[in-house]
């Protein structure tokens, strides 16, 4: 388990994260515990808290746990809190002595930790996750894009390949009498006339009708101007999810930028 620590540093103070681990032979260690301190920055509410907790390098309720001991200082030996992180974070307070947490006095100060304490979540939590979530979504997209491509493509083969521009076409039983139309395919031969009495002014006699389906004259310019449009979505669908790595490359610490570059191309499957 680890701690929270500021310790100034010229004229500043600066936050660690300190723990005490055993060097794992199996990872080359010598097997003896060693101090492995984090340096956080000058504020917890940054970036690079958020990146050392995506890493896996901060357990993120150990950190907000210190954190809040932290921002309490002398006051937490007359409150106790507890922390809740699924499925949504949550600080709550409770009294431990004669202390009216409803005070003039108490609640802006407790309101306040809370606000630092939404805030330190929303980075440790949520900043790079959310960045991820929105890059996958952009490989989504390019997914179906590439799906729907192939399809606009060789709906645009065909049609270039047919010099009669014949969409399709369907067989019908027509009536000339009544108008009447009844697709082929229901019935292979005509269908059974009305039982009505013959009138040589109406002519009840089914015959075969078959209709050509054409494309429109500027079939071929919308579907070529959909490939183009989606073409160019689907590369800033691209471009938007390696803008993501790079932001969140550069929150690691220049000694892993290389190492996280690499670990987020082969996840995103991009070069």
């Amino acid at each position: 388990m680890g701690y929270l620590k500021a310790m100034p540093v010229g004229k500043h103070s600066y936050f660690y994260w300190c723990e005490r681990k055993r060097d794992k032979k199996r990872q080359g260690g010598d097997g003896k515990v060693k101090g492995f301190d984090f340096c956080l920055g000058r504020s917890l509410f940054s970036s690079q808290v958020a990146f050392y907790c995506w890493a896996g390098d901060l357990p993120v309720e150990p950190l907000l746990d210190c954190a809040v001991r932290h921002w309490l200082g002398a006051e937490k030996d007359y409150v106790t809190y507890s922390i809740t992180i699924e499925p949504v974070p949550v600080l709550s307070f409770r009294s431990k002595g004669a202390v009216d947490l409803r005070s003039s006095y108490a609640r802006p100060y407790l309101n306040s930790i809370k606000r630092l304490f939404a805030d330190l979540c929303r980075h440790a939590i949520g900043a790079i996750p959310d960045m991820l979530t929105y890059a996958h979504q952009c490989l989504e997209f390019v997914r179906e894009a590439d799906n729907d491509l192939a399809e606009y493509r060789r709906e645009l083969a065909e049609y270039q390949a047919d010099p009669d521009r014949i969409l399709k076409t369907e067989s019908f039983w027509h009536n000339p009498a009544t108008g009447e139309q009844i697709p082929a395919a229901d019935f292979e031969s005509p269908p059974d006339l009305p039982d009505l009495e013959w009138d040589p002014e109406w002519d009840l006699t089914w015959q075969p009708k078959i209709i050509d389906y054409v494309y429109s004259e500027d079939y071929g310019e919308r579907l070529q101007s959909r490939i183009d449009r989606l073409e160019v979505q689907s590369l800033t669908a691209i471009d938007e999810c390696k803008l993501v790595i790079d932001r969140i490359v550069q929150l690691a610490p220049k000694q892993r930028r290389r190492e996280t570059r690499e670990q987020l191309l082969r996840e995103f499957k991009l070069t």
